[in-house]
């Protein structure tokens, strides 16, 4: 999920683009395909509370439907859809249409120049657990348990110039936004983010390459303090990447953050990445200095990937440090193999991030995952996940921690129907902690109405 928002007007302007375009030909590669998917969902905590108050069965029957039509010079890819759900539980008995989706994305090529534009909208209930993604540091996220609804929606347009000269021109626009709805948690606000950008890219040498990229953006928040934030930036970057792969990029960055609660910060800072391929993977180092509304933020991180017989190993150990926070460890580690009958996944990362509210936080997470195929027409997937958000320095901030365990099970009945059933148990920590279970199946249909 995400969160985000801000100015009305673009809204109308990006809907403009979008009617002003001229629709692809229908000529080949026209598809419509219609999917309805029926599931069963038994929870025995879906309010993550201590001791259970409520159980929870609920009936969802959603429906779909996809529209792509593609040609030499344009895509376009649309979606509709929304779910039929019936619910009995202590406190809710009845039947609703919930979680309306729409999404679009329009694409025209010609030799030198591109035109895109997307959109999407997405209004759902909250329940259970909710992750509230910041809109000035996607990796910072807030762990909400709630009532209420949610609503998703974004614009962007964007136009390119010179996509294979030595001069390119790019020009991007777009606002986005997360508002909530009969919500009760003060972090469950509405925020809107609208942003531009404009980029010159020159092609000065085969291995040298320079980038100039001018950005604002406006970020308003209907918190407690009304917060609005101003952020600018001008970035200029200089890349070198030569025979043997080895590429290595300088930026300088000139950046002003004008917060309306913690007021205005400037800098002027350089960073640098390096890479180089090997026969096995690649190694990587970066260095990077900027400015947050919680004060300078410093990260430095030696990356590597190594490929073996058995799967490939991703590693990664640096530091970094942000406002008036110690300089803390971060890194990651994954590692993935494929083998006949499946797919492995591990991972585990840790990070620092600065969220909307100026807080920053370190977040650790672990995954495992693994798909295991057993036959032509079924699969089982089992998955583990868990993640812990610690205050690190900045506002102060309720350190957060969950975790998930399921495993699924899924058959093919023919090229069209499918079935999959499952348990699921996760875990939340935030003011309290609490285990939520539920067991879950469902069957779904494909239709394919053209071509």
């Amino acid at each position: 999920m995400t969160g985000l928002k801000s100015p009305r007007l673009l809204p109308a302007a990006a809907a403009a683009v979008l009617a002003s375009a001229p629709l692809p030909a229908q000529e080949g590669g026209v598809q419509l395909d219609f999917n309805v998917t029926s599931s069963l969902r038994g929870n025995d905590n879906p309010g993550f509370t201590d001791p259970a108050a409520d159980s929870q069965i609920q009936w969802d029957n959603a429906l779909r439907l996809n529209l792509s039509s593609e040609t030499r010079t344009q895509i376009l890819e649309a979606e509709l859809g929304a779910t039929v759900r019936s619910e009995r539980s202590l406190n809710t008995t009845g039947t609703d249409i919930v979680a309306p989706t729409a999404t679009l994305r329009y694409q025209v090529d010609s030799p030198e120049t591109q035109f895109r534009a997307n959109g999407s909208y997405l209004r759902d209930d909250v329940t259970g657990q909710v992750f509230v993604q910041s809109a000035t540091s996607p990796s910072t996220v807030d762990l909400v348990n709630d009532d209420g609804e949610r609503i998703d929606y974004d614009l962007g347009i964007g136009y390119t110039i010179g996509q294979t000269s030595p001069f390119t021109f790019s020009v991007d626009a777009s606002f986005e936004a997360t508002d909530f709805v009969n919500t009760a948690d003060a972090r469950l606000f509405d925020r809107h983010t609208a942003s531009v950008s404009a980029t010159a890219r020159f092609q000065f040498t085969d291995i040298t390459e320079a980038t100039l990229t001018l950005s604002g953006s406006r970020f308003e928040a209907e918190d407690a303090t009304s917060t609005t934030r101003d952020d600018m930036s001008a970035v200029l970057g200089v890349n070198n990447t030569f025979a043997d792969g080895t590429s290595v990029g300088v930026n300088l960055t000139t950046r002003t953050i004008d917060d309306s609660v913690t007021g205005e910060t400037t800098g002027t800072n350089l960073s640098l990445v390096a890479s180089r391929p090997y026969a096995r993977g690649d190694l990587g180092f970066s260095y990077a200095k900027d400015i947050t509304i919680a004060g300078d933020r410093d990260d430095v991180e030696v990356t590597g990937t190594v490929e073996f017989p058995l799967g490939t190993l991703e590693l990664g150990l640096g530091a970094s440090a942000a406002g008036n926070s110690e300089r803390e460890t971060v890194g990651s580690l994954s590692y993935s193999r494929e083998f006949t009958s499946g797919t492995f996944n591990a991972g585990l990362s840790r990070s620092l991030n600065v969220s909307d509210e100026a807080s920053v936080q370190n977040t650790t997470s672990g995954s495992l995952g693994l798909d295991y195929t057993i036959n032509d027409v079924s699969t089982f997937e089992f998955d583990l996940s868990y993640s812990d958000i610690a205050n690190a320095g900045g506002v102060a901030a309720n350190d957060q921690s969950s975790g998930t365990i399921g495993a699924r099970y899924s058959r093919e009945f023919n090229e069209d129907w499918n079935m999959s059933a499952g348990v699921e148990r996760r875990y939340l920590e935030d003011a309290t902690s609490a285990w939520s279970n539920s067991l879950f199946v469902s069957f779904s249909r494909d239709f394919s109405i053209l071509p």
